[in-house]
């Protein structure tokens, strides 16, 4: 059963902040480490053409030398995963799962970001999921004991 709060517009960050190819990987790091994420979308035209990551940005910068002169482009993904806003969750985790993927880039028709799904988000929507549960459980165990009081209750008054 989907609830409001399962769908993916209530768990995704919407309109993330996106570069450009042209970007240099210097600038793509420190705007990541200023604004605390580890995702970014890649556009081209306002289009998706790919995502950078931190691990991207982290590899790069252990195997290159000249690190300030190189552009995103080089190290982007150019092959991630995008899918439009009516996409189930399930699906979308079961995809980032299966082929171990960081994140979900969501897009409108015209292939223009509309936000961004991570493995983070995951793990906030679980947590909130077994939290639900929890309470859930908690609950039907104040039930059953209501329930066997009123046995014993209805025992005791009819005996």
């Amino acid at each position: 059963m989907e609830t409001v709060t399962h769908r993916l517009e209530t768990n995704m960050t919407k309109y993330p902040v996106v570069i450009t190819k042209e970007m240099k990987i210097s600038t793509a790091a420190g705007l990541m480490k200023e604004l605390c994420i580890r995702h970014l979308p890649v556009t081209e035209n306002a289009k998706i053409i790919g995502v950078v990551t931190e691990r991207d940005l982290l590899r790069f910068e252990n195997n290159h030398e000249n690190k300030s002169a190189s552009s995103v482009e080089e190290v982007m993904i150019k092959d991630s995963y995008i899918t439009d806003p009516s996409t189930s969750l399930p699906e979308i985790v079961s995809r980032m799962a299966k082929d171990k993927l960081e994140c979900t880039v969501i897009v409108d028709s015209s292939y223009s970001v509309v936000g961004i799904f991570t493995t983070t988000d995951a793990l906030n929507l679980l947590t909130q999921i077994l939290e639900e549960e929890k309470e859930e459980i908690e609950r039907d165990k104040h039930l059953i004991f209501i329930d066997q009081w009123a046995e014993w209750d209805s025992s005791i008054m009819a005996g």
